[in-house]
């Protein structure tokens, strides 16, 4: 018996073979792009314990924030500097690879911040959250893993881009610390930092705001700016400021490193 289509099953794809797939015009307005989410990954942080420590002794921590286009390398020859031996010192790792600097200059630059993989604004409180909540993660892990005293609440010292981090986390965490050093600090509205300002004006936390007359690349007006909105704020700080660039002068080294004692 022979088999035979009806007749609209062979008119229907008859019609669809006469169609191309993608039209000259559909081809056209193809548009190729990026699109950003949440994403969960493992960070790392670098770490440094008082040499000759010893099974069961315990040491204050220090927090680390490194600048944008830096890496934990820099900060933690700085916490030499700042003769922090008897400190157990960790510092993070920004989240996000600077590609471009990274090759060009053949060494590591990392950033806390999204644009180095084209975030859209819109999303940039966001990412600023993410980034926020990395550093106080590595603030958890460092105080469950490593072998510091739980009694002593951590000290925070955030360079440049990591001067605003600092900020952002201490206010949102405002009990965690007992000491917060920024240096160089930028600001990035989408952090809010201004805004919880008042949520410190009741915390026990010495703040100490440090950033140089002559900064050529987050201006000494950004500083008085941070500066006169603590002071707006009734927040408890010191303001130091000092003759010098973007990263701090052996003189200003010694002034945090005795602040911190």
């Amino acid at each position: 018996m022979r088999f035979k289509l009806p007749r609209p099953f062979f008119l229907l794809v008859m019609g669809v073979m006469s169609i191309p797939f993608f039209s000259d015009d559909a081809v056209a307005q193809q548009k190729e792009e990026w699109r950003h989410v949440k994403q969960e990954r493992y960070g790392r942080y670098r770490v440094k314990v008082p040499a000759g420590a010893s099974l069961g002794k315990v040491y204050p921590l220090v927090v680390l924030l490194h600048g944008n286009g830096n890496a934990p390398e820099l900060m933690m020859r700085w916490a030499r500097d700042l003769k922090l031996d008897s400190f157990v010192v960790v510092c993070p790792e920004a989240p996000y690879v600077k590609v471009p600097e990274t090759i060009q200059s053949q060494e590591e630059r990392y950033t806390a911040m999204a644009d180095a993989i084209g975030i859209p604004d819109s999303l940039v409180p966001e990412a600023i959250t993410y980034s926020a909540d990395w550093y106080y993660n590595v603030v958890l892990d460092a105080q469950r893993t490593l072998p510091v005293d739980p009694l002593i609440k951590p000290v925070l010292i955030g360079f440049s881009q990591g001067g605003f981090y600092a900020q952002v986390v201490l206010t949102r965490h405002p009990e965690t610390f007992r000491k917060v050093v920024t240096v160089s600090a930028s600001m990035y509205a989408a952090g809010k930092v201004l805004e919880r300002l008042p949520l410190l004006a009741s915390s026990n936390v010495d703040i100490l705001l440090v950033h140089a007359r002559m900064d050529p690349v987050v201006p000494f007006q950004t500083g008085e700016l941070i500066n006169s909105a603590f002071e707006e704020a009734k927040v408890k700080h010191t303001f130091l400021p000092f003759d010098g660039g973007h990263w701090p002068t052996q003189e200003v080294t010694e002034a945090i490193s005795k602040w911190l004692l």
